[in-house]
């Protein structure tokens, strides 16, 4: 694989021992290694079904919870030890599926369903540098962290550079990450329900890439970046069924089981999807993706919108998890997840900002609120209504899971890694007076309670500020690389609204 020349002087490099990569952090100004930690004082919420407690969480220097105690220990003269009287402490929140290209682009388009929303996605990815996509996701990082955020999955179109570019800005602003490259071997009119002869003339002559040669890329990620510094991995992220031959979505799978990783794709996010799916394979998509192996516990849905009950059967009994996406089904007008069927059978989503294109943020609070309110309303029975309890287990614990970290992160326990967030009660009207703090988190606090963050028992946000990377020059190239984006891609509006239009005169046609 071609390595990625220097970005902002910040290489993208293959696994280096942990004495060179620390060597190489120094010389970057970012911080490298960790002593034992203890932090004192916190009124700790350890999972979805505790109440607060105060307590003294011991980390070792792996950044595993070795003790959780009802008070600091006396003898702790090696200890750096953090006050956090006065603080919340919470399991850190999982963002189940993102796009981080979409950060430098969250306000260029609007009011676009899906299938017509995707020419505009396609040229805010089309344009990006590795430089670009370095800052691009160097900036959602940076947001996700202030807002609480300790772990992600980025599922991401790019290049192999492009890829590198990324997972490199999470390893140096200290997220926990899982980079899904976004792949697909079919042209975009091959993965719509428009017949051949209606192709637009630029569709009938494109060449889609070649599935062997995407898994090749994305194994080769694999190998060079999985469990980097115990927080990077790398998964496979077929862009979506009906995007991708069988070839490739079989090779992802056996990829993802040969390698204990994750399989994500977006499956039914809308209607016309499941339109797509009947005519392609005479089937449910979920249907086909079982026939050919890929519902497995590693595999997990992006949005879920249109799944029956059926297919939610099956991908629970197969152990498939959901990411939930809200805030951004409702702004592509896609539909309302039948989250309230899930939860009856017993099979409880993951949550996800989506694309800052679909929503305006990455603020996973923000989400966890819609999702609380939303699910009301298609509930007849009131004493059946989503909790926040369950939102906030969502958020964490569900999160973990598919990203199949749950047996190291989503709730605070011995064991564990500390990825935990301090809020400050005292910085938010949401959480004054204390009564139900779970249900004020869920309900009213929306990111400005956040005071200190710990991934992986690195205090990665300290008093609102990243410890490891400085923020205003990082988000000020971004804002500037932004700019020169913009302007291509508004030069390219007449094209993407001719095709948008033609696209609008051949999908009614076909119900």
């Amino acid at each position: 694989m071609k390595k990625q020349a220097a970005v902002c002087g910040l290489l993208c490099k293959p696994a280096v021992s942990p004495a060179v990569w620390t060597e190489q952090a120094e010389e970057r100004g970012i911080k490298g290694g960790m002593d034992m930690l203890i932090i004192k004082d916190v009124l700790l919420i350890a999972n979805a079904r505790s109440g607060p407690t105060k307590a003294a969480v011991v980390v070792g220097s792996d950044g595993r919870i070795l003790s959780i105690l009802d008070r600091c220990p006396s003898d702790c003269a090696d200890a750096e030890v953090v006050d956090a009287a006065g603080m919340i402490g919470i399991p850190g929140l999982v963002n189940a599926h993102t796009h981080s290209y979409a950060n430098m682009t969250k306000a260029l388009s609007e009011n676009y369903p899906l299938e017509e929303m995707m020419f505009h996605i396609r040229a805010q990815g089309a344009y990006q540098t590795p430089e670009a996509v370095y800052y691009n996701t160097l900036a959602g990082a940076i947001e996700m962290l202030k807002c609480g955020i300790t772990s992600c999955l980025d599922q991401l179109s790019q290049s192999a550079e492009g890829l590198e570019a990324a997972l490199q800005a999470y390893a140096d602003v200290g997220i926990r990450a899982c980079v899904v490259p976004m792949i697909t071997d079919r042209t975009y009119y091959q993965t719509l329900p428009v017949f051949q002869h209606l192709y637009p003339r630029s569709e009938q002559t494109a060449k889609a890439a070649a599935a062997a040669d995407l898994i090749d890329m994305n194994l080769a990620l694999i190998r060079e970046w999985n469990g980097r510094d115990g927080r990077i991995s790398v998964g496979f992220g077929p862009s979506g069924p009906q995007r991708s031959s069988e070839e490739l979505l079989r090779g992802c799978i056996r990829g993802a089981l040969d390698y204990g990783t994750v399989f994500h794709t977006h499956v039914l996010e809308t209607a016309i999807q499941r339109n797509t799916a009947h005519l392609f394979y005479g089937k449910s998509m979920v249907q086909y993706l079982d026939d050919i192996g890929c519902l497995t516990p590693q595999t997990s849905f992006a949005h879920g919108v249109w799944l029956t009950e059926d297919d939610a059967k099956l991908s629970r009994d197969r152990g498939v998890t959901i990411a939930h996406c809200p805030v951004c089904n409702m702004f592509l007008g896609s539909g309302v997840a039948p989250v309230n069927t899930y939860r009856k059978l017993g099979w409880l989503p993951a949550l996800g900002t989506d694309g800052s294109n679909g929503g305006g943020n990455q603020n996973l609070l923000e989400t966890m609120k819609v999702a609380a309110v939303l699910h009301k309303i298609s509930e007849p029975d009131y004493r059946s209504w989503i909790s926040a309890r369950e939102v906030f287990e969502m958020a964490t614990e569900r999160g973990a899971r598919l990203l199949l970290q749950d047996s190291r992160i989503g709730v605070i326990e011995e064991g564990k890694d500390c990825d935990m967030v301090l809020l400050d009660p005292k910085k938010s009207f949401a959480l004054r007076p204390a009564q139900d703090l779970i249900s004020q988190i869920v309900y009213g606090e929306g990111g400005a309670a956040v005071d200190t963050v710990f991934v992986k028992g690195r205090m990665v946000v300290k008093h609102g500020k990243c410890t490891l990377v400085d923020e205003e020059p990082a988000l000020a190239k971004m804002e500037a690389i932004a700019g020169v984006l913009a302007e291509k891609i508004r030069g390219d509006l007449p094209r993407i609204e001719a095709e948008i239009a033609y696209l609008d005169s051949v999908l009614p046609r076909l119900g």
